[in-house]
C-alpha cells in the first residue's frame, strides 16, 4: 500500500514539475513583414557607331508606395449631406 502512495505521490510530482516547466516557456515572436525593396537598377552597355567607344548606361527607380494607400471613405447621399449633425439617418 505504501509502494502505491509512493509510486502515485512521484507521478504527481513528475506532473506538476513538467506543467511547471511548461508554462515557463516563452512563445516565439511571429515572423516580422519585411515588404519588398521599393527600388530597382537596370545596365546596358553597347558600342557607339560613330566613335567605337564603350557605353554603358545605368538606370536607378525609386517608387514612393511605401505602403498600400487607405480605403477611400464612402461618399454621403445627398439626404445624409443636407441632414444636421446628430440626427437619425433617412430611412431606405
Amino acid at each position: 500500500m505504501n509502494r502505491w502512495v509512493a509510486i502515485g505521490g512521484g507521478v504527481f510530482a513528475a506532473h506538476l514539475l513538467v506543467f511547471a516547466i511548461v508554462a515557463d516557456w516563452r512563445v516565439l515572436p511571429k515572423k516580422r513583414h519585411v515588404p519588398p525593396p521599393n527600388f530597382g537598377a537596370a545596365q546596358a552597355t553597347y558600342t557607339e557607331p560613330e566613335t567605337g567607344e564603350k557605353v554603358t548606361v545605368r538606370e536607378f527607380t525609386v517608387t514612393t508606395k511605401l505602403t498600400p494607400s487607405p480605403a477611400p471613405e464612402p461618399e454621403a447621399t445627398a439626404a445624409e449631406a443636407s441632414a444636421p449633425p446628430g440626427a437619425p439617418p433617412p430611412a431606405p
